[in-house]
């Protein structure tokens, strides 16, 4: 069938048959009569059947060499109040890395040069290269919310607990310091230098949970939050899930003797005010841990193990084991310990270094 049409100066247009394609064209050969139309209301009768998705040369070159087209939505950008903080988790994630490097690599100098004391006992050095360890860890949950923050995923619940775990964490070594300077443990340099990294992380965590949280920090919910977790704990829902609340629970066992008390259960012998302080410091880390493996054990229920934060973390981990159970095997050559609980310790620390490198390696990549 032809469609005839007719311009102005009476010359006649035979259409071919692939004028039927076009949808508006199509609708003058499927009436009864003939229609005749004069040569500008064809062209734009025409220009009004091209495909939706039909793009200019220059467009469609520009999806060709990768460039974004400009008919394309845009994505959301994250938004300000939260990428602001990616700086300030930049800087305390180098802060804490710089730590404990120094700490790990030469404890020893660390408590010679920051405490005064010219010959510490072997416990008190041991300790300070296990609290290294958990310097490491603040490093890594900080390059994580680094990460979130930049692209705007602080309101993510993984991203609230673990910037609750660090704000509590950095608020009782606090309360620990304040008490060791008003005993005379810790000289007064040696306090400003702790609190001017404690109260930093103290007003950054706090602030970015509050504006993940619409703006809410309401202290009841959070350790309402903290009690229900504990009791998650109890209740893995998977074989995996259950080795992160196994260590959960060992961790849960020894973080309040080690923060809260002169004793450590695996030192046979007594400490002096030093080393006491020394471990408490140590000690105070564990509830950092504790929360990084919640966050794992989450994560697992959930199937994300894949995501880039907790690939991240356990790289993380598996370098917090390595120095804290080097430290410990120094410990374990150095003083009295308890050997059942310290051999415990120091097959745990190996296990955990093997898995947290399996985890991090053989876990499918994906999105964060």
């Amino acid at each position: 069938m032809a469609l005839k049409v007719s311009g102005p100066r009476g010359a006649a247009f035979q259409g071919s048959r692939s004028l039927a394609s076009r949808p508006a064209v199509a609708v003058l050969l499927n009436t009864r009569r003939k229609q005749t139309v004069s040569l500008a209301q064809y062209w734009a009768l025409k220009a009004t059947s091209q495909p939706r998705d039909r793009r200019s040369p220059l467009v469609a070159a520009a999806a060709g060499s990768g460039a974004p087209s400009p008919s394309s939505p845009e994505p959301n950008p994250p938004p300000p109040a939260q990428q602001r903080f990616a700086t300030a988790y930049g800087g305390l994630a180098v802060l804490f890395a710089g730590l404990g490097a120094v700490f790990a690599v030469n404890p020893g100098w660390a408590v010679t040069f920051g405490l005064g004391q010219a010959a510490p006992s072997a416990a008190t050095v041991c300790f300070m290269g296990v609290f290294a360890s958990y310097c490491i860890a603040a490093a890594g949950c900080f390059v994580c919310l680094k990460g979130a923050a930049s692209a705007g995923r602080l309101s993510s619940d993984t991203y609230k607990r673990l910037n609750l775990g660090a704000m509590y964490t950095a608020v009782i070594a606090t309360v620990l310091q304040l008490r060791a300077l008003a005993t005379g443990v810790s000289n007064p340099a040696l306090a400003c230098g702790y609190l001017a990294v404690c109260l930093p992380t103290i007003i950054t965590t706090a602030s970015a949970y509050r504006v993940s949280n619409a703006g809410v920090l309401h202290i009841p919910a959070i350790l309402k939050g903290f009690a229900a977790g504990a009791a998650d704990m109890l209740r893995p829902r998977s074989p995996l899930s259950a080795l992160y609340a196994a260590t959960m629970l060992a961790l849960a066992a020894f973080w309040p003797v080690c923060t809260f008390t002169d004793l450590h259960p695996l030192v046979l012998e007594p400490m002096d005010a030093v080393g006491v302080y020394v471990k408490r410091k140590a000690g105070c880390g564990m509830l950092l841990l504790l929360v990084m493996h919640y966050v794992l054990k989450d994560a697992a229920e959930r199937g994300r193990l894949g995501a880039s934060t907790f690939r991240a973390l356990h790289l993380t981990l598996a370098a917090v084991c390595c120095v804290a159970g080097y430290w410990f095997l120094r410990m374990s050559q150095a003083v009295p310990v308890q050997p059942l609980l310290m051999n415990a310790v120091l097959a745990q620390a190996a296990a955990q270094v093997l898995f947290f490198d399996w985890q991090f390696l053989m876990a499918k990549s994906t999105a964060s």
